[in-house]
């Protein structure tokens, strides 16, 4: 808080001296307070995907203290942190002062975040099919990435359209290679045994 101190001077005078007429010196501002802000750490790591986060901190002198993203894929809005991707963020605290408190240190955290797991839904194949049938796969990625087929037996694929061309057992795997921000799915295997025709 800043005060002000005012001194004044008055002499009332004697057989010698006349009277002194009152004076004030100007204000004296107090110096600023210093402060410091707590930051509570926020959660480390984390993954993509991650629902966003609510950053705490206080000031000493109780001022509001506002938050920066210095670098890394994230953005923040008054308190909340949304996470963009996968990498590191440094996040900022930062206290400017005012005409009764001094700025207050700045305090950084860092958050990791790591790449997002995902799983394939597979949907089930037929128990048996027959040479010459032809059935289409269906499989999704819980990251919403495109899911990829790999075959092996007596089989053509051509997209997502499996024609048995033989007798024996057919293995299909679905796989999702992941990317920027999610890890590389468990591959998926069904095996489908083929019969003859007829």
């Amino acid at each position: 808080m800043q005060c002000r101190m005012r001194c004044i001077a008055s002499q009332s005078g004697n057989s010698n001296c006349s009277p002194v007429t009152e004076t004030t010196n100007p204000p004296i501002p107090a110096e600023r307070e210093s402060q410091h802000i707590t930051f509570t750490a926020p959660p480390n790591p984390v993954k993509y995907g991650h629902p966003p986060i609510t950053l705490k901190a206080t000031a000493s002198s109780h001022l509001p203290v506002t938050f920066t993203v210095v670098s890394g894929p994230g953005r923040v809005k008054n308190d909340v942190l949304t996470i963009t991707g996968v990498g590191t963020i440094q996040v900022e605290a930062c206290q400017a002062g005012d005409p009764d408190y001094l700025p207050a240190k700045c305090v950084t955290y860092k958050i990791v975040v790591e790449k997002a797991s995902q799983m394939i839904d597979f949907e089930k194949l037929p128990a048996q099919v027959k040479v010459g049938e032809t059935i289409t796969l269906s499989a999704t990625a819980t990251s919403g990435l495109p899911v990829t087929f790999t075959v092996s037996g007596p089989a053509k694929l051509k997209g997502d359209r499996l024609t048995f061309t033989g007798t024996g057992t057919v293995t299909v795997t679905a796989e999702q290679s992941g990317d920027a921000d999610y890890a590389a799915a468990d591959n998926v295997v069904q095996k489908v045994p083929v019969v003859p025709a007829g």
